[in-house]
């Protein structure tokens, strides 16, 4: 089954500025953090760039061979940045409701709490649903609570539109799904290929009760500058193939050469869809079962050059993931003089090419961890107790004593409350007994409050909430929303 909201004319998300977390050390292109994106995810991301590419290609499946109304005609338009934010919003409703017993809807089974984006809850009902605001089932489109724009917004992203859909072998299927409707159906298409939005969060859970598969994506314009090679993967064909994904684009022309750089060979990808200017490039090898590293490599229409990630290789083959250290190209060239970007963290820098190739590193030398917020080790992973998840002004390291609740942190109001609030070690200082006794102010300690999700089956008015679209599929098995 799928779903589809915010599509083209239907009201969209309200209009909101991103609260973007990114850290004192902003991330590069194609570098991952906190686990995000996953190899779904970034299938979803790579095949949802491809389409906008080239929208009506019925051939390579941006487009569906409908029998009598055949797919809309969409224009081409330029790929979508990846977002963090996004995809954390994207990635916890699938889990939300596979964990809990949901089934696919945009509205959540639940009213969210207001902290959900900052609690470090991965979705449970306990740490996730306001006291007695549930009303799980398996039933699809029977969500009361959250709507996709305010759950976005809990996550730090503005979404403007979701698509949904479960039981999908992976992101690239649901995408499949998604961009080849017919006529009449095509809510998740018209959204997928709409103008008027740069950014997009992907996500995607297995497992679950109602659903066994989860994806998701949400959209959002942040007015973010777009990369000449935006999002690459890898994805296993089957048959002991595997192919390599690249999007490009650039206005001005086509790549004078495109490389998949696999273990520091380089091997030239040739254009599978789209235009020079907006297109995806790809290369089909055999599987032979080993571990690889590769990266991506591009020498724009001025001869600049262009890397995904732009710092760092993934995995392919027998391992996954991403590693901080990518082995140079054999086919590098350079001019004289001419400067690319390296490093991760405070290690960055720039190496510079002489005699006809870059030299070592020109950057600070890597320190142990301090509390600071940035990669002093240089691995490209920033520690998580040096974020401030909860925006509050304090990491874990620099104090929080509960990094996931902004009401929690040093310096702040004691309160009676059964909780140490200022992160001094100690609870209710100058307070009256724990039972209700008399506080500092003549008060009382409030009895303490029931917590959690109760998960009855309460209903909410569906009065004032946006309205959407909803399709399903006819595909047995799988859905769509």
């Amino acid at each position: 089954m799928m779903i589809a909201c915010g599509a083209e004319g239907l009201p969209s998300g309200p209009s909101l500025q991103p609260q973007l977390q990114t850290g004192r050390q902003g991330l590069r292109v194609g570098q991952p953090r906190e686990g995000y994106p996953n190899h779904d995810e970034q299938l979803m991301l790579v095949a949802i760039n491809r389409s906008r590419s080239d929208p009506n290609n019925v051939a390579l499946e941006t487009a569906g061979a409908c029998p009598t109304t055949g797919s809309a005609w969409r224009a081409p338009l330029p790929p979508l940045m990846w977002s963090f934010e996004g995809s954390r919003a994207a990635r916890f409703h699938g889990a939300h409701a596979a964990l809990n017993g949901g089934g696919l809807s945009h509205e959540s089974y639940c009213d969210l709490r207001p902290d959900v984006g900052t609690n470090g809850c991965a979705g449970e009902a306990s740490c996730s649903c306001t006291f007695r605001s549930g009303c799980w089932s398996c039933d699809s489109k029977a969500g009361c609570g959250t709507d996709p724009f305010e759950r976005g917004r809990l996550f730090g992203f503005p979404a403007q539109n979701e698509v949904l859909a479960a039981n999908q072998s992976d992101g690239w299927t649901a995408n499949r799904a998604w961009i080849t409707e017919c006529i009449g159906e095509d809510g998740h298409r018209l959204i997928l290929t709409s103008d008027g939005q740069d950014s997009i969060g992907v996500g995607g859970y297995r497992g679950g009760s109602c659903w066994q598969r989860h994806w998701g994506a949400n959209g959002a314009h942040l007015a973010v500058p777009l990369a000449v090679l935006p999002a690459g993967v890898h994805r296993d064909l089957g048959g002991g193939r595997i192919a390599y994904y690249v999007n490009y684009h650039e206005p001005s022309g086509g790549p004078l050469e495109l490389d998949l750089v696999l273990d520091g060979a380089c091997l030239p990808m040739s254009r599978e869809i789209g235009t020079p200017e907006n297109g995806t490039w790809w290369l089909e090898l055999a599987d032979d079962g080993q571990c690889h590293q590769y990266w991506f490599r591009a020498r724009g229409p001025d001869g600049a050059r262009h890397t995904w990630p732009e710092v760092g290789a993934w995995r392919s083959g027998a391992c996954e993931g991403f590693v901080a250290q990518a082995l140079p190209a054999d086919c590098e060239s350079c001019t004289e003089g001419e400067t690319i970007a390296c490093g991760l963290g405070r290690c960055a820098g720039e190496a510079t090419c002489s005699g006809g190739a870059f030299g070592a590193c020109a950057g600070p030398a890597p320190e142990a961890e301090s509390c600071n917020g940035e990669d002093d080790d240089c691995d490209g992973h920033v520690p998580a107790e040096e974020y401030d998840h909860d925006l509050d002004g304090y990491s874990a390291c620099e104090g929080d004593c509960d990094d996931h609740d902004p009401d929690l942190a040093p310096g702040v109001e004691e309160l009676c409350n059964r909780i140490d609030d200022d992160c001094d070690g100690v609870t209710d200082e100058g307070c009256g007994e724990p039972d209700g006794g008399p506080g500092p102010d003549g008060g009382t300690v409030p009895p303490e409050e029931p917590k959690g999700c109760g998960c009855e089956g309460t209903s909410r008015s569906a009065a004032g909430v946006v309205a959407w679209l909803l399709l399903v599929g006819a595909t047995v098995g799988r859905r769509r929303l």
